[in-house]
């Protein structure tokens, strides 16, 4: 046989894995919608954590996603971010329309958190 009649396989292991990345990344662009309700983040950030464990993505990045799954008080912190930067994303409102809630969150916590979220949901608009 010659070398351009050659095709490398993937190994299992290899395919099973590129399978599970791109089902998990069909996941969180359906989750997408849904990620200014506190259900909705808890799934993309597990989604995201899943991905995140499956390439191989700093653990550093992965903790990162795991404290805002185990501690309410930034969970709440994160959500709030998250409605934040998705009213900046959404089209413009009716004119008249009501549409902004009230949310009081410490200035070192929005700065804290607010890079990993917009990484997030950049990622997240590119699905």
């Amino acid at each position: 046989m010659s070398p351009l009649m050659t095709i490398e396989q993937f190994p299992p292991p290899a395919l099973g894995k590129l399978i599970q990345v791109v089902d998990l990344l069909e996941q969180l662009r359906a989750a997408t919608p849904t990620i200014g309700t506190a259900d909705g983040l808890r799934n993309v950030v597990n989604l995201f954590g899943q991905v995140g464990q499956l390439v191989g993505v700093d653990s550093a990045w992965t903790s990162k996603l795991q404290t805002i799954l185990a501690d309410q008080q930034v969970f709440d912190i994160v959500l709030a971010i998250v409605k934040y930067v998705d009213s900046l994303l959404a089209p413009k409102p009716p004119a008249g329309a009501v549409t902004a809630t009230a949310t009081t969150i410490d200035a070192q916590a929005f700065a804290d958190w607010l890079p990993l979220i917009m990484q997030i949901m950049r990622l997240l608009k590119s699905l």
